[in-house]
């Protein structure tokens, strides 16, 4: 309704009631057929369709029970299980669908995300052999290979895979090899990613100059190279992205207040001080950036009554920062 962010179907409300005019047909034809096990199995499917999967069950039960050689009633009850947060109950379906079902090779997907969401890591190692086995590795294989070898062993399994796949195979896409170092750092914790940084930092340096060009992938490429003091690598991801076609104004403005705070490291406080200015006047409420301004500005001993009143406006803002609250009391001294 424009007010709360959602999308409203123009015809919901028809949509919902062509739902429930099945519903009480299906209701008769159970009333007069007890034994009609599609009619149990679409009362199921409605429910989960409208919304209230609770209600699904006990009609995908039923159909089950009354032809229990039913592929379809199987699985779907399995998914009704992992729609329901039932984990153990949906691999064990799933389990049973692989073993009555082996040439349906759609399962094995699905059961190997159902052993990853109940952590079965070594089952699903399993499961992704026969996958690549039967269909060779494409860019969800990868994923799926990276997602079990990250959470079993992140250093002698995982970033192995992660060299392997990224340097020298030759069946992914730069795209798509970017995607998975990209999906790497996202999800993993902070203290696997500064054990490997290095690696991963060459890594993706490699996917750069491949052609995986995004203002995602520039973003964290300034990131890592910062944290390494890969100082070409950072300028170069830096104005390339600051450049780049369709970048927004937040990654852009980032690395322009990124490279601000490397110049005025590096003691070019002209072109940092250049710099900070171009950014706040597009965003003149960047706290970060006043902040970073005012103390460069302070130890040069220039014009330190801006770089007073900036870092008070800072500190009136953010009390509790300490980072701020030291930047202020520095130039208070």
């Amino acid at each position: 309704n424009g007010t709360n962010n959602e999308v409203r179907h123009p015809n919901l409300e028809a949509y919902y009631s062509q739902y429930l005019a099945a519903a009480d047909t299906l209701r008769n034809v159970v009333a007069g057929n007890p034994e009609n096990d599609a009619a149990f199995f679409y009362l199921g499917i409605i429910a989960i369709r409208m919304q209230k999967p609770l209600m699904a069950e006990p009609y995908l039960t039923e159909a089950t029970k009354l032809d229990s050689a039913n592929f379809w009633y199987k699985y779907r009850l399995a998914q009704y299980y992992n729609i329901v947060g039932r984990k153990l109950q949906s691999m064990e379906a799933y389990e049973d669908l692989a073993r009555r079902y082996p040439e349906k090779g759609e399962l094995d997907e699905e059961l190997l995300q159902t052993y990853l969401d109940a952590n079965y890591l070594d089952e699903a190692i399993v499961v992704l052999r026969k996958i690549e086995n039967t269909r060779g590795t494409d860019i969800q294989t990868a994923l799926l290979k990276g997602e079990i070898y990250r959470v079993k062993d992140f250093d002698n399994l995982f970033m192995p895979f992660l060299k392997d796949t990224l340097l020298t195979s030759g069946e992914l896409s730069p795209i798509h090899k970017g995607k998975l170092l990209l999906n790497t750092v996202s999800e993993s914790q902070p203290a696997a990613i500064i054990r490997n940084s290095k690696a991963i930092c060459d890594m993706f340096d490699q996917c750069i100059r491949d052609g995986f060009v995004t203002e995602e992938s520039l973003s964290l490429g300034i990131w890592l190279s910062n944290f390494l003091d890969h100082d070409a690598n950072f300028l170069d991801y830096s104005q390339r992205l600051i450049g780049l076609e369709g970048v927004s104004d937040r990654a852009r403005l980032d690395a322009m207040a990124a490279l601000a705070d490397y110049w005025a490291t590096a003691g070019d406080t002209s072109k940092a001080f250049k710099m900070y200015e171009a950014v706040l006047k597009e965003e003149p409420a960047n706290m970060l950036v006043l902040n970073n301004y005012a103390y460069f500005l302070s130890l040069s001993g220039k014009k330190l009554k801006k770089a007073y009143e900036m870092s008070a406006r800072v500190v009136q803002e953010n009390p509790e920062n300490m980072t701020y609250l030291d930047t202020f009391g520095w130039i208070l001294h």
